[in-house]
């Protein structure tokens, strides 16, 4: 007899002859065929042709099922009694047919003239849809290795190579196909109780909040129904069916193993309740399961729908992974479902590939109960990588696996959630390098790393471009340094190398938690950095526009060389949807983002002065700084106060500003952190200056209060430029913080008011008045509850609300203005005939700004929107751009003679709440676990 060891050669002879036949093809036969239907697929949908991703694609659809072939053969070679390798061989199998499919209905989708029509299996959404099966394929390939955990070491490392192929194929074509052109990111995130996917049918949506269904099949385990098993009846549903079979489950406990193979479409399973209708097993990883065949209930087939039913996993902590329910289904909704899955290892259930938890999937009112783990286990929360996860109002219990009870629906992506950049394999410098904005910067980048050679993944080229990035950022530094000495720079504006200088200064910073964050996976705090410094960017080019001098040129090109490397850096992110953020709650009496702590919420929400000196009911929360005007505080300038509190401090630092006016520009530069205004009230507190471009200040420097030190909060404060229209520019506010919260304030000024410059900010309930571009900027800006006035401005000129200036798809930013009412003021209300008057315009190509369920008055000119008339001519950014309403009220509401550009959309739901607090701002939760009442949804 054969020694086991013989055995194990022979495989691996046989299996390295396979792979060396099609590892060294040229290339495949179906890649030489002759395409039909490139002109059917957009031509801004992919970044390179379409001849070439088509040809991508089926050259691994060759390659898969040469794969499929080999990797068929290990059972045989391999499999004795073992029979862990068993499985993993059996699921590698399923999940490489999954592949095959999911890249095949890529490749047909992007060749279908008939593509997003009733009843084909899609969204309607190309780029969404291709993205997704292309990311369902890239998953099954990491599965398929995890199965071979514990098993044979020859046989996983010999499926390894194959499978990185595979995957660094998907991976390349995926990098092809961008996002929906002129739209930020798909984040969608509902509220199921009023609202499903928008890709749900309306008869299925019926189906899941009507009573009384009729099913086609009924299980039983008294023998009353049809079938007295779920399997049997899974097994008589037909196949390929684009018609709902609806198979109803009386209560009882299932005892059963389910699978719902691929051909078993838009099945509905309905049971008689959470409580009642049980399906129960015990499988696990210790038992020799692998972990994605352990699963209780598993679903292939698309269109899967749920409801009213109990997924259970009994096998207990100490036999680590074991599933409940594991789903490779697209476009499937769960509602009304308890998961009592004893899943202690891996914590959340094993939903893949598409439109799913390992993929993209959002828990929408999921109450996630945390169980006691095992011994001595640790409970961090997992998510897998290459997905995402978007959880809507979930209370989640002690800091330890999740375990899901009340799955609502899926279709979203991932909130809150580590990705590991290594899983993310680059094939080809080279061709890596094409798919970014700047591929010469890209190449010059890759050549300097060692570590990209030894490890190809987005990883090692994002910490190259970031490290790139950073030095260069240095040299910028000592150029400012220089070219603020002597006549090297002739300012034209007060203040340009300062701005420029304080800009780069913040750019590094930024370049350093970017670096951070990509390397703990956090990729939706390294979007917002990288976002940042591409507005430093521009800011500082704008300044230096006027400016002479013999260093301009030089300042200017190393602006452009260190930048290039940020924008690349940007473009290779994995999009929050192998990315980020989470669900939304409404605070009924205030609302705030998940980041901003309960300790600053209570601060933000204090009643006013209790006569005690410290601006409200602060008694216990430590030393407040106090300023007053006639000398009864601790300072009588804001400024001295700022001065004077601790550099980098890591808790609040409080400055009651007693009423009174303080006519000074104060600046909250980075390394002041942390600051919190509290005013008397904005009508008796009032912080004005009168600085303006036409004084010679710019911009950016004309800011009565200017802050720049992150997790900057204010209240009940008047921010007042007082420079008047005739000066243009004159900021009264200026926001360049991370994770800024502005609560009941006044932000009053002419052109220029409100300057959201960078990062995160949130503004609620306050008045913000102005002329012209008066909320400008490329923070995420959210603004809720606000009254947003726009005042008369000077004969000849037209008003203006938002000027947003995103310039760049890849960019996390833009204005959302939700349940606010954009006013006139007296004067220009009883003129509004001889003043056009506009709710927004595009300062960049990539401009979005959105207006929902607000009030608009009828001073909007009826065509709601208008071009950017200075430099870039009049039709800059029409396409690129995105503006957008939904459900909006008042006279000057009305949609039907809007402009017609195709960067504007009139919204529907799934839209709108890209665009809420909880889902535009990153990194947001909305108050969970306080005794705050909230509303839900939009």
């Amino acid at each position: 007899m054969a020694s086991p060891w013989a055995s194990a050669a022979t495989a691996a002879a046989a299996f390295c002859l396979a792979v060396l036949c099609f590892s060294s093809m040229s290339g495949c036969s179906a890649a030489d065929d002759d395409y039909d239907g490139f002109d059917l697929i957009p031509v801004d949908l992919l970044k390179g042709s379409a001849s070439e991703f088509m040809g991508s694609l089926k050259t691994t659809i060759d390659i898969v099922r040469q794969v499929t072939s080999v990797v068929s053969r290990f059972g045989g070679f391999f499999g004795g009694g073992d029979l862990r390798l068993s499985h993993a061989v059996s699921d590698c199998l399923d999940l490489l047919e999954l592949s095959a499919d999911e890249l095949s209905l890529t490749l047909s989708a992007s060749q279908n003239p008939n593509y997003g029509k009733k009843d084909n299996g899609t969204t309607g959404n190309l780029s969404a849809d291709l993205r997704t099966w292309l990311s369902g394929a890239m998953t099954n390939q990491d599965t398929c290795l995890e199965g071979f955990v514990g098993t044979n070491g020859l046989v996983k490392n010999l499926v390894a190579g194959s499978l990185t192929q595979i995957g660094s194929s998907v991976r390349d074509a995926l990098t092809m196909v961008r996002p929906t052109p002129g739209r930020p990111p798909k984040r969608i995130n509902r509220n199921l109780r009023e609202k499903l996917p928008y890709w749900v049918k309306p008869s299925d949506r019926r189906l899941l909040q009507a009573a009384g269904v009729k099913p086609d099949a009924v299980v039983a385990l008294d023998g009353t129904g049809n079938f007295t098993s779920v399997s049997d009846a899974v097994a008589a549903a037909p196949d390929t069916s684009f018609r709902r079979y609806v198979i109803y489950v009386k209560k009882g406990v299932y005892r059963e193993y389910v699978e719902i193979g691929k051909k078993k479409w838009n099945l509905m399973l309905i049971g008689d309740g959470m409580d009642a209708t049980i399906f129960s097993g015990n499988r696990s990883f210790i038992d020799g399961w692998t972990t994605y065949r352990s699963a209780t209930f598993a679903v292939k087939g698309r269109g899967f729908i749920a409801r009213d039913l109990t997924f259970e996993n009994t096998a207990g902590p100490e036999k680590h992974q074991a599933v409940a329910f594991r789903s490779d289904s697209d476009l499937s909704v769960l509602y009304l479902m308890a998961r009592m899955e004893r899943n202690f290892r891996t914590g959340l259930p094993v939903l893949r590939g598409v439109r799913q938890l390992r993929a993209r999937v959002g828990l929408g009112y999921a109450g996630q109960v945390a169980r006691l783990p095992y011994d001595e286990q640790l409970g961090p929360t997992e998510i897998y990588p290459g997905g995402g996860a978007v959880a809507m109002a979930v209370p989640i219990v002690h800091r330890t696996f999740l375990l899901l009870l009340l799955l609502l629906h899926f279709s979203s992506v991932l909130t809150e959630t580590v990705v590991d950049l290594k899983n993310y394999p680059i094939t080809s410098a080279t061709s890596f390098c094409h798919s970014t904005p700047y591929p010469e910067a890209c190449l010059r980048s890759v050549k300097l790393s060692v570590s990209i050679e030894v490890n190809p993944n987005i990883l090692t080229f994002l910490l190259q471009s970031l490290q790139t990035a950073l030095t260069d950022a240095g040299e910028l530094s000592r150029l400012f340094a220089a070219a603020a000495s002597g006549h090297n720079i002739v300012e034209a504006q007060r203040g340009t190398v300062r701005d420029c200088t304080e800009l780069n200064g913040v750019t590094v910073s930024a370049l350093k938690k970017s670096v951070s964050g990509v390397k703990s996976g956090k990729l939706a705090d390294a979007k917002a950095y990288l976002s940042a410094a591409l507005t430093n960017r521009a800011t500082c080019l704008e300044a230096l526009e006027t400016a002479a001098g013999p260093m301009k040129a030089t300042l200017l090109g190393s602006i452009r060389d260190t930048y290039q490397q940020v924008s690349n850096a940007l473009s290779a992110l994995p999009r929050p949807g192998a990315g980020n953020r989470r669900g939304r709650r409404r605070l009924m009496s205030a609302d705030f983002p998940g980041w901003v702590s309960r300790r600053d919420r209570r601060i933000l929400l204090q009643q006013q002065d209790d006569g005690d000196g410290d601006a409200g009911d602060y008694d216990g929360q430590g030393e407040t700084l106090t300023v007053a005007a006639d000398g009864t505080g601790n300072f009588t300038t804001v400024t001295d106060a700022v001065n004077f509190a601790p550099n980098n401090s890591a808790v609040r630092i409080f400055i009651y500003v007693r009423q009174g006016i303080y006519q000074e520009n104060v600046e909250i530069p980075s390394w002041k952190p942390n600051i919190v205004l509290l005013g008397d009230g904005r009508d008796v507190t009032v912080i004005t200056g009168n600085r303006s471009v036409a004084d010679g200040w710019t911009t950016f420097r004309s800011a009565t209060v200017a802050v720049s030190g992150d997790g900057f909060l204010a209240r009940d404060i008047t921010f007042e430029n007082t420079a008047g229209p005739a000066k243009h520019q004159a900021v009264a506010l200026r926001v360049n913080s991370d994770l800024a919260a502005v609560y009941r304030c006044a932000i009053t000024g002419f052109q220029d008011s409100l300057y959201v410059h960078s990062f995160r900010q949130f503004y609620r309930e306050c008045d913000i008045s102005g002329t012209i571009d008066f909320i400008f900027g490329n923070a995420a800006a959210a603004f809720q509850g606000c009254n947003i006035v726009t005042r008369m401005p000077l004969p000849g000129q037209f008003t203006v609300v938002a000027a947003q200036s995103r310039d760049s798809p890849y960019e996390a930013t833009g204005i959302s203005i939700q349940n606010c009412s954009v006013l006139a003021a007296g004067d220009l209300d009883g003129n509004s005939n001889a003043v056009k008057s506009f709710l927004g315009r595009p300062w960049r190509n990539y401009s979005v700004t959105v207006v929902m369920e607000s009030y608009i008055g009828g001073f909007i000119d009826p065509r709601g929107w208008t071009r950017w008339a200075g430099v870039g001519g009049d039709d800059q950014g029409l396409d690129t751009l995105y503006y957008g309403e939904y459900q909006n009220s008042g006279p000057g509401s009305d949609t039907d003679n809007r402009v017609d550009w195709a960067g504007y959309h009139v919204m529907e739901y799934d839209d709108a709440w890209n665009f809420t607090v909880s889902e535009f701002i990153t990194g947001d939760e909305w108050l969970d676990s306080t005794s705050f009442p909230y509303d839900d949804g939009i």
